[in-house]
């Protein structure tokens, strides 16, 4: 159904109307008064993310305002994109004591409410103000647009200890990659001036809302004011943010974010009721499991947090090399490279997966002579040379292939990561 033209760095326009997004303008409120928006900071399926102020801290947050009917557009209609699950795994994590090693590295809730506007209620998530995410591009910053491999392994190891302390507590948070960590900064948290705020946010960029040439009415009358906002707002440039976030390799700091996709596993942390049950895989597919690529439902598992972990290890340290080659994510690709690269597809995934006729025998052995694999494939580091000496590159293989293991059961926790060899001797000890 499209009624509007979409404009670049918004949000769905078309989403926008009765059990769609919420239509927000600069200054409105919320929570009797509490907040008051400023400027935009992003969005993403399910919701919008804006900067607003707290009317009695003076301390600027972010504001996530989700859809109205968002569950019902998720692949899992009774978790994560109502909200109820994300603001269930945040209040987990709240719960533990400041000094426990990784909460640090976890996105901060400071509140959360619902409202009634003209497109439905709306579940808000109020959280600390954080920079860009890691998928950011950073050639402003670093022009070889690759992270020096100290401030790598600096990501890293927060990473790692952020990543450990969600299983402590016993939440899953099932949809780990570059775009869900955020990057921190302790100047960016001590904004308080408005003209701070206009010097890294810029001024927020309204855009009025066009028709297209021909509005689809299938399937209802076009929606107008008060469902759609007067104006949009573009998304701001990031690139003075992320020199505030990255200028001082030795500050560098991440949060884990956008626990939307998430689960809470322990069992004295989540009620009966609201047990994880088997859930379809939001992830993108590069991040994916084996065991999850296929889009078959499934239990939510730490084991797949652990693959995607590695995954995000390789993009780190390679500029975003990805560690399972396939240039679009396209699952019959990088199925095919976790076979030449890790062997044969445990069951039941190697049988469920229909088209693997087209590249192995049975015994899981190449046959597609005709179709030879194009480079890298095969290979399972692609690290650029210097970045690491034999023995060092040996270890981190020997870890990383440990955190991929096709076998689920016998895959790596995020507790052997911190205490791997490779971690402990070369990544731990030479980042603060």
């Amino acid at each position: 159904m499209a009624h509007y033209l979409q404009i670049p760095d918004v949000e769905l326009v078309n989403n926008y109307g009765p059990g769609g997004f919420h239509p927000v303008h600069i200054g409105d409120t919320f929570s009797e008064g509490r907040y008051t928006v400023v400027h935009k900071l992003g969005y993403g399926t399910y919701s919008t993310v804006w900067l607003a102020k707290h009317s009695i801290t003076a301390r600027y947050v972010s504001l996530k305002i989700l859809a109205a009917s968002s569950s019902q557009w998720s692949d899992n209609s009774s978790y994560g994109a109502s909200g109820e699950e994300e603001v269930r795994a945040l209040s987990c994590l709240r719960s533990g004591g400041e000094d426990e090693p990784g909460k640090q590295y976890i996105l901060q809730l400071l509140d959360d409410f619902e409202f009634h506007g003209p497109n439905g209620v709306h579940r808000c998530i109020v959280a600390e103000l954080l920079g860009p995410s890691l998928a950011s591009d950073i050639e402003d910053v670093y022009p070889s647009e690759i992270f020096p491999i100290s401030v790598s392994k600096r990501i890293i190891k927060q990473i790692a200890y952020g990543v450990r302390y969600l299983h402590r507590k016993g939440v899953i948070h099932g949809d780990l990659h570059l775009g869900n960590i955020l990057l921190s900064s302790r100047n960016l948290s001590s904004l308080s001036a408005p003209e701070e705020m206009s010097t890294y946010f810029g001024m927020p960029n309204q855009r009025t809302l066009c028709l297209t040439e021909d509005p689809d009415t299938s399937d209802g009358p076009i929606p107008v004011p008060p469902h759609i906002p007067r104006y949009v707002i573009q998304r701001p440039d990031p690139t003075p943010i992320l020199h505030l976030c990255l200028d001082d390799p030795t500050e560098v700091g991440v949060r884990i974010c956008d626990f939307s996709e998430s689960s809470v596993f322990h069992i004295d942390m989540a009620p009966p009721s609201t047990k994880p049950c088997p859930r379809v895989a939001n992830i993108p597919k590069p991040y994916r499991a084996p065991e999850i690529m296929l889009g078959e439902p499934s239990l939510p598992s730490p084991s797949t947090d652990v693959w995607a972990v590695a995954v995000l290890f390789h993009y780190l340290l390679t500029g975003g090399a990805g560690l399972f080659h396939s240039p679009y994510g396209v699952a019959d690709e990088l199925l095919r490279e976790m076979v030449l690269i890790l062997g044969k597809l445990p069951e039941p995934t190697w049988s469920a997966w229909a088209t693997r006729g087209q590249f192995f025998d049975e015994d899981g052995k190449w046959m597609a002579d005709h179709i030879p694999p194009p480079a890298p494939s095969g290979r399972f580091l692609k690290l650029r040379d210097g970045v690491m000496d034999d023995k060092e590159r040996a270890s981190f293989e020997t870890m990383l292939r440990s955190m991929v293991t096709l076998q689920p059961e016998k895959r790596a926790t995020m507790e052997d990561v911190v205490n791997s060899e490779w971690f402990v001797r070369y990544c731990d000890s030479h980042s603060s």
